[in-house]
């Protein structure tokens, strides 16, 4: 059975001391994550300490990138 691509995703709004504890969470709950749905990542991208909420209008670097990666080439 071949196996779905996929990108992993983390993004935490506030690590005050950036020690990226949330985004190792995310990545154990991801990795379980691939087994149950026969995924396979092949893009791996996180924004740490990085808001998504409307009202700060931050950028999310690796969050656009992904978005990008993802659209047909042309």
């Amino acid at each position: 059975m071949e196996r779905e691509r996929a990108a992993k995703y983390r993004r935490i709004s506030d690590d005050r001391e950036g020690c990226e504890l949330g985004i190792a969470r995310q990545d154990e709950d991801l990795d379980a994550l691939d087994e149950r749905l026969n995924l396979v990542y092949v893009a791996s991208c996180f924004d740490n300490d990085i808001s998504a909420s409307s009202r700060w209008n931050k950028r999310r670097p690796d969050y656009e990138r992904m978005l990008a990666d993802c659209l047909p080439v042309r």
